[in-house]
């Protein structure tokens, strides 16, 4: 069975709009800040993993939606467009 983790950054327009939509689905989430050891920590796991994570002129597109089974990162999604292709 999947678990969703998402990173996300205080006063982070996206975010919100993720925490929305997700709030209106079944789906329930690890909500972590990005900018702490847990969030770094994640971000890590990611590219180790090899996944690419795409970029803006303000950094890392926010927030990032990962699909985990068990402790192994299955899949990654990027604002508040790429999160439903995770359910898809």
């Amino acid at each position: 069975m999947s678990t969703y983790k998402l990173l996300t950054y205080p006063n982070c327009e996206n975010c919100t709009k993720v925490k929305e939509y997700l709030g209106k689905t079944t789906i329930s989430f690890q909500e972590i800040p990005a900018y702490t050891r847990d969030g770094k920590i994640e971000v890590g796991k990611i590219q180790s993993a090899g996944m690419a994570l795409r970029r803006d002129a303000h950094g890392i597109i926010m927030p990032i939606l990962m699909r985990m089974n068990d402790s192994k990162i299955e899949a990654i999604a990027q604002g508040p467009d790429d999160v439903e292709t995770l359910f898809t």
